[in-house]
């Protein structure tokens, strides 16, 4: 599953990880994989802030908060893509941001 790239023509809404955990939780049965753990290019990522998510890899924390998924469940949080984009590279602070974003929020994502 590809979330928090936007898709060309279609509003941003529809490119969260908003819903990741309202489906996790109603399909148990079902592993979910979130490539790039929802980075977004344009969010500024850092320690997770339950009370200021903005998009992003918070993003999916929250949702996966909000709807009570145990740690360990069916949704995995893919980094190896984040990587892959031509930003993290070169700015290790940003690497740093969704990692301490994804380790401080607690995440009940599988980190992969």
């Amino acid at each position: 599953m590809t979330e928090a790239l936007p898709l060309f023509g279609l509003p941003y809404e529809h490119s969260t990880c908003r819903d990741i955990g309202v489906v996790a939780r109603k399909y148990p049965d079902v592993s979910f994989i979130v490539y790039h753990s929802g980075y977004e290019s344009d969010q500024r990522e850092g320690p997770y802030d339950p009370g200021n998510v903005k998009g992003g890899v918070d993003t999916l924390i929250k949702s996966l908060q909000d709807n009570e998924i145990s740690p360990n469940s069916n949704v995995y949080a893919e980094l190896g893509t984040t990587w892959a984009q031509p930003i993290q590279a070169t700015h290790r602070g940003i690497c740093t941001g969704v990692i301490a974003s994804v380790r401080g929020g607690k995440t009940t994502a599988r980190v992969h």
